[in-house]
């Protein structure tokens, strides 16, 4: 009996040993699988071209494979000048960390290198020094694939340019993608079935586009259509010739999405709001460029600092005394062409408030200095009829290091004349250190 007991216990040991240690190995394959990033440092030349800056990218699989991404770029480039990559195996060792093998020798690189795990971040050392890798967002994972379709073979790149509407005023800036945007892109195939893809958009300057690679599947010879900015997106469509049609119809095409009450929005270079605004568009052939039209109006907000000390923008709210600045929408029979699109009045409050929410990141404040310096946002709203509305101001004081945040609110409300779509009005609000709130 004895002897079966400790035969019994050391087996028990051994497989709770073993479960032990495959329960520590897929957690942390679990902790490793996804996407993971890292922006460095590191001065050399290549060819004779100086680059200051590295990024790295690793995406594993949760079955031990994976690709890697390695960018070298000069100063203030947003373009590399050579990248390094490839696919990968992975397989965890007995102190834990991770060990790479490249399915193929790059530019002398080796193929084995090793990453550690600690705390939600992944360290690792190759020729050209230490680095960190954290998990990496969508914005960094599109601008590395970018930059590896850029650098293998770009002239395939495009695959949808998207023309953007102006206001029709001309008074607004330049409103521009965040990296991370989304665009939903439909196209109907010869069943007349819709599908829908999220794809993501490149906003460079004045360049904007869907990368080949996520839209090569959609027809170039059927309808598409595309809404971004917006929310619940659906659509049906109908075609409407049939047998007894003597000259060809153009089909049609319903669309409802919503139109949401919360943004968030940061700027670039100070003329460039970055903001996805509500837009849609539709063509009866796919080409190489699909319009896209404002689904909204916009609220001008100019704000002017007459404090003591430069602020850094929080939040920024329009409320209408009656009109809907938010919700569903339904535009049907839509040939690319928006009607226009009807001031509806509601009772509820939440669909009378829009708010800009702006980002936290260092880099991306959005700050107005002091002295009576201006800056402008635009809040997007659908149309409206003449109205009063309230313009709210969160923001806070730019402080020294270490020095508790405060936050202060202004508000002011005035009349506006009806807005129809893609066209703006004007507010102006002063802060001012006696009208803090």
């Amino acid at each position: 009996m004895k002897k079966f007991s400790f035969s019994l216990s050391l087996s028990l040991c051994i497989v709770g040993l073993l479960l032990v240690g495959c329960k520590n190995e897929l957690e942390i394959t679990y902790q490793m699988s996804g996407d993971w990033y890292a922006d460095y440092a590191a001065v050399d030349t290549l060819e004779d071209i100086d680059y200051s800056r590295i990024v790295q990218a690793y995406h594993f699989n949760g079955n031990g494979t994976g690709y890697w991404y390695k960018f070298m770029l000069p100063d203030d480039s947003e373009e590399p000048i050579d990248m390094l990559g490839g696919s990968f195996s992975y397989s965890t060792d007995d102190d834990g960390s991770f060990v790479i093998l490249l399915d193929k020798e790059t530019n002398g690189t080796e193929r084995t290198r090793r990453l550690t795990y600690a705390d939600g971040a992944l360290t690792g050392s190759d020729a050209d020094g230490d680095y960190t890798l954290r998990h990496a967002t969508d914005s960094e994972m599109l601008w590395c694939r970018y930059w590896n379709e850029t650098l293998n073979g770009g002239s395939n790149l495009v695959g949808l340019w998207l023309a953007l509407e102006d206001y029709r005023d001309n008074t607004a800036l330049r409103m521009q993608w965040a990296a991370d945007d989304k665009m939903v892109v439909g196209s109907i195939n010869a069943n007349n079935q819709s599908t829908m893809l999220s794809v993501p958009v490149v906003s460079m300057a004045d360049m904007t586009f869907i990368m080949n690679s996520y839209v090569s599947s959609l027809a170039q010879d059927r309808p598409v259509w595309a809404a971004t900015g917006v929310d619940d997106v659906s659509v049906s469509y109908k075609d409407n010739n049939d047998a007894s049609t003597f000259f060809p119809l153009p089909p049609s095409l319903t669309l409802q999405c919503t139109v949401p009450a919360t943004y968030t929005t940061s700027m670039y270079g100070g003329d460039r709001q970055i903001i996805n605004v509500p837009m849609v568009g539709y063509s009866a052939t796919r080409g190489d460029t699909l319009q896209l039209q404002n689904l909204c109006a916009a609220v001008k907000v100019c704000l002017s600092n007459a404090t003591e000390s430069a602020v850094v923008l929080d939040e920024v709210v329009v409320s209408s005394d009656y009109y809907r600045l938010n919700g569903q929408i339904e535009l049907p029979d839509f040939d690319g062409q928006i009607a226009n699109i009807q001031p509806q009045t509601t009772t509820t409050k939440a669909q009378r408030t829009v708010s800009l929410t702006f980002a936290k990141e260092a880099k991306a404040l959005f700050t107005i200095p002091n002295g009576g310096e201006t800056r402008t946002v635009f809040v997007p709203v659908l149309p409206t009829g003449a109205d009063n509305f309230t313009v709210e101001v969160r923001c806070h004081p730019v402080q020294a290091e270490g020095v508790a945040d405060t936050t202060y609110s202004y508000s002011d409300k005035m009349t506006l004349p009806a807005m129809e779509r893609n066209t703006t009005q004007s507010m102006e609000v002063t802060l001012r250190t006696e009208n803090r709130e």
